[in-house]
């Protein structure tokens, strides 16, 4: 229950930040995907049932908080969970480089799902512009900031002795 109500914190207070944060913050025109961020770091410490639940929660919550399609949302972010969570037992969750390469990947992954499954964005984009000025400045933004928040979230569960609960 515990991990539940940490996750459900962590969901609000990372869709205030997307929801303020202003789109050229870094990058012109890019600003990074810190729900994205969040489930793959769910999925890869929790696992494939932690993963694709957060992961559907926050395609819900970006659907209708940050606009767009709910649905494509949730069927991106779901699938991105559930990938992150089928490689939880493949690693040791002290190497905290891994979760931003598996980010920077699931990045690439996500946003080509996105512009595929949204028919308005399908005929109406340059796929190789959008990855070159987009989803690779995107991509990278996020495993930057993935380092620090997997750091973090490794932290505060590191030392729990009620990891589980």
């Amino acid at each position: 229950m515990k991990k539940f109500l940490v996750n459900i914190i962590l969901l609000l207070l990372v869709l205030i930040i997307q929801l303020i944060l202003p789109p050229d913050f870094i990058f012109s025109g890019v600003k990074p995907d810190l729900l994205l961020i969040l489930t793959v770091i769910i999925g890869l410490y929790w696992g494939i049932y932690d993963g694709m639940g957060f992961a559907f929660l926050a395609g819900i919550v970006q659907g209708v908080f940050l606009g767009g399609g709910a649905i494509i949302y949730i069927v991106v972010k779901t699938l991105s969970g559930g990938l992150a969570g089928f490689i939880e037992k493949l690693y040791f969750k002290e190497k905290i480089i891994f979760p931003s390469i598996i980010i920077f990947v699931l990045t690439f992954l996500h946003e080509t799902l996105v512009i595929l499954l949204s028919e308005t964005m399908l005929f109406n984009i340059n796929y190789f512009r959008a990855l070159r000025l987009i989803i690779l400045p995107e991509a990278i933004l996020n495993a930057i900031i993935a380092l620090f928040i997997y750091y973090l979230y490794h932290r505060y569960w590191q030392g729990r002795r009620d990891i589980y609960g």
